[in-house]
């Protein structure tokens, strides 16, 4: 093969010569001079490893190792997180102190007593356990406001709300021994409930006066006493037709009734 491709060279030069006048010509025209050149230069490329080095070096493409494309992975949308329902905010107002009244289990103010009344055998002061202390009830009064015109010696009242008037029962509290003693119904546990004429049963309404009964928690001097209340509200509609008073005291354990009049 290298021996055409030098016959094919030789034939160029020779070519090219005779177009000078050296050589007899060969009556190649110019297209075919060139045809045969290229031709030769293509032989060359392809036998001659390094031919390459020949060859016009901006035209030699750069290899480009081309790497496999990497599998794209199809994106899942993760879920969203939950968002939290907006709650809305409920304002909560401090309870006025006209709204700070016991209730029973059942949330109820009143409810209507059925059963019989049943009196208890035993003193306030035994089922209170106030040793050396009488307790001793003393009037009602049914008013709108309590105190009702409080002097410097008092520096709050309370009101009865609409339609209800309160019933303000009151008890004095007497040392009846030779020493000073202390007297915490405070800390007793109990609660209070009123029977209008044996029937209609209510819970104390919970007060912050200086001398109410079921908050009461001191030392009575020898031969002192304390006056206390107990207040209670009642529906107007009652206040006309009330013939009898009871109080019934309670705990977890159980209640005793007290006949007032």
């Amino acid at each position: 093969m290298l021996r055409i491709i030098a016959v094919l060279m030789t034939t160029v030069l020779l070519g090219s010569l005779c177009g000078c006048g050296l050589f007899a010509s060969l009556d190649l025209t110019e297209e075919q001079s060139g045809l045969i050149a290229e031709y030769a230069a293509g032989l060359l490329k392809k036998y001659d490893k390094n031919a390459i080095r020949l060859m016009n070096p901006d035209a030699i493409p750069t290899p480009v190792d081309e790497e496999p494309e990497a599998p794209v992975e199809e994106q899942v949308p993760e879920e969203a997180e939950p968002v939290p329902e907006e709650t809305e905010a409920v304002e909560t107002e401090a309870p006025s102190f006209e709204d700070m009244r016991t209730e029973d289990a059942t949330g109820e103010e009143e409810e209507e007593s059925v059963a019989e009344v049943e009196y208890s055998i035993m003193t306030i002061s035994d089922y209170l356990d106030l040793d050396g202390v009488d307790v001793n009830y003393k009037d009602y009064e049914i008013c709108d406001t309590y105190p009702d015109q409080p002097d410097d010696s008092w520096l709050i009242s309370m009101s009865a709300r609409e339609g209800k008037k309160l019933v303000v029962l009151h008890f004095e509290l007497t040392n009846n021994s030779d020493s000073e003693v202390p007297c915490d119904i405070l800390n007793a546990g109990k609660q209070y409930r009123l029977i209008v004429n044996r029937e209609k049963r209510i819970n104390e309404t919970v007060t912050v006066l200086m001398d109410s009964f079921s908050q009461f928690s001191g030392n009575i001097p020898v031969g002192g006493s304390e006056q206390t209340v107990l207040i209670f509200e009642l529906d107007e509609e009652y206040v006309d037709s009330v013939s009898s008073l009871d109080l019934m005291i309670k705990d977890s354990e159980g209640s005793e009734t007290f006949m007032l009049f």
